[in-house]
């Protein structure tokens, strides 16, 4: 910290922690230098039922910069969906109410997210779920347990570029 004028100061107290400080002398860098952060992050609505699996996901997402919206059950989910434009949707095929299939359906007939495109959650992502997936209008489809790289790849085939890695600066 000399090397930058700074002062590095540490306080602590027993049974209390501990206390860092670092002060250092920067110039103030012009926003437009910055990369543009502001270029909308995707914005993805995970529909699911399960707390465990909600977990799983949003642990994986996080390493991305995409903004994730929750809805634990399908009519909550399109209550979201007739209000907010999202730029993908995560949704379970084991859902209780409404799975993905259905989901698709109700959405191609019209409103703010009828070309939303669609990722179905599903118990196998064999070649005979895939094809029912294109068959109800569902544009990807992983298998379930959720593998961190198969969800990020079906994401960013899906949405035709590699999901933005989520960097301290975004945050």
């Amino acid at each position: 910290s000399r090397l930058m004028g700074g002062k590095l100061t540490a306080r602590s107290a027993p049974g209390q922690g501990s206390l860092f400080s670092l002060a250092i002398e920067a110039d103030i860098v012009e926003e437009e230098a910055r990369p543009a952060l502001e270029t909308a992050a995707p914005i993805i609505l995970v529909i699911e039922d399960r707390a465990s699996e909600r977990r799983v996901i949003s642990a994986i997402l996080s390493a991305t910069a995409m903004r994730c919206a929750f809805a634990e059950s399908s009519p909550r989910a399109l209550e979201m969906l007739a209000q907010t434009r999202y730029d993908l949707i995560i949704a379970d095929q084991r859902l209780a109410e409404l799975d993905a299939f259905d989901i698709a359906a109700l959405l191609r007939h019209g409103g703010p997210n009828c070309g939303t495109p669609i990722i179905a959650l599903a118990e196998s992502a064999d070649d005979e779920t895939r094809d029912a997936c294109e068959e109800y209008g569902v544009d990807g489809c992983v298998g379930l347990p959720l593998a961190p790289a198969a969800l990020l790849d079906e994401v960013g085939r899906v949405l035709g570029a590699p999901p933005p890695a989520a960097t301290w600066a975004a945050a």
